[in-house]
Parts: C-alpha cells; structure tokens; sequence
C-alpha cells in the first residue's frame, strides 16, 4: 500500500491545503451471492443511484482516496480499501488477536482510524473530507487524540452539518447532577457554540466541482 501512495505521489499532482493532503473517505457495500464468505453480513442500502435492493448480504468496506489536480478537473485518486463491517468474523480466525478491543470499534472509528495510520505512516498531516454520517463526537475525539510532535492532529476532520449542530468548548470544569433515578448523570459544562453563528464564507474544491460554502 505505501509503495503505491509513493507511486501516485510521485505519478500526480496531489492537492495540498496548508500543507495537508487533501483525503477524501466513504464506505461502499457490495453484494455476494456466495454466503460462506468470511465477512458477510445482512446490510441495509437506501441509496436511489444504484439497484442494490433494500437488503443484502455483502461486504462493507471503507474507501480513502488523494484529491489530485488531472487534465484540468480535480479527480478522486484511491489509496486504500479496508473491509469495515464483517470484519469481526474474520479477526476471530486469528487468536492471537484481542477481538474484545475491536468488537468495540464502529464503522465511523474504523475509517478514522484508517485515515489516522496512512497519515501517520506516510509522516504527511492531512484534512479528511467526509460525509455528514461520520459528523459525530466519537469521529472527533478520535481524530484529535493522535497528535503531532507540535501538538496538532494528524488529521482534520472536515464534515458535513446541519445548521442545528452545536460544539462544547472545554472549560476543564466536571460537574455532576446527582438525583435518586440518575445518581451519575453528569452536566456538560462549556461556552456552548451554535453552527450556524461561527460559518465563514469559503472558497470549497471538491471533485469536478469548484463552489462557494461555509466552514
């Protein structure tokens, strides 16, 4: 895998923001009419671009790729493929792996960390562009807790959101509300931050399309 990152590296003119490579990420299911596979799994699919039926047994896997600039259109250039869903079955083949830790893991911290190892490997810091499904505070934490020798993120996470999204600045401060039904519910303390109150007017590249949006 790493030789060929060094090939498209060398090969294309990747896209580089601030000095970060620019990764693209999704996950992609596909069938199997085999059902002794290892791996497979029943999955659902409500996607209208395609005719995979509602439900089917298959592979989920997780797709990263390197934005490059090619005969004048920015294109989608695949590094790497990692089975994300299913993937248990198949790690439980090997005993000498502690499949406690990875029964934990879900498909949104199997594609950070995915992304997280590549960048780390290949000493190159990187924003990651995903889609509003990996908008979540696990997807975050994960992405901010491997740092740097100067102490910033191997990866920014870039996602879609709606307006209604909030964020929670840190204040070092735990408080808990203690009660007789939830003696251990806990309050989140912190400046609390509206979305749509901190958007700034940005200049967006993605594939074949150039716009303008808010970050």
């Amino acid at each position: 895998m790493l030789q060929w990152m060094q090939w498209c590296q060398q090969s294309f003119n990747l896209v580089y923001v601030q000095e970060r490579l620019v990764c693209i990420g999704d996950g992609i299911k596909v069938p199997k009419e085999a059902k002794r596979q290892p791996g497979l799994k029943w999955m659902h699919h409500s996607s209208q671009n395609n005719n995979k039926p509602n439900r089917f047994i298959g592979h989920h896997f997780g797709c990263i790729a390197f934005v490059a600039f090619c005969e004048n259109q920015y294109r989608a250039i695949l590094q790497a493929a990692q089975l994300h869903e299913g993937v248990d079955a198949i790690r439980q083949l090997n005993a000498n792996e502690n499949n406690a830790l990875y029964e934990k893991e879900s498909v949104v911290i199997r594609m950070l960390s995915l992304i997280v190892i590549v960048a780390m490997h290949r000493a190159q810091p990187m924003y990651a562009c995903l889609d509003a499904y990996f908008a979540t505070s696990p997807a975050f934490l994960y992405a901010a807790s491997y740092l740097m020798d100067d102490g910033k993120p191997w990866v920014h996470l870039i996602t879609k959101a709606k307006s209604s999204y909030v964020a929670y600045i840190i204040d070092g401060q735990k408080k808990k509300r203690h009660s007789s039904c939830f003696p251990c519910l806990s309050i989140k303390t912190g400046l609390k931050l509206r979305h749509i109150r901190c958007t700034q007017s940005v200049l967006c590249i993605f594939i074949g399309k150039t716009f303008i949006g808010e970050h």
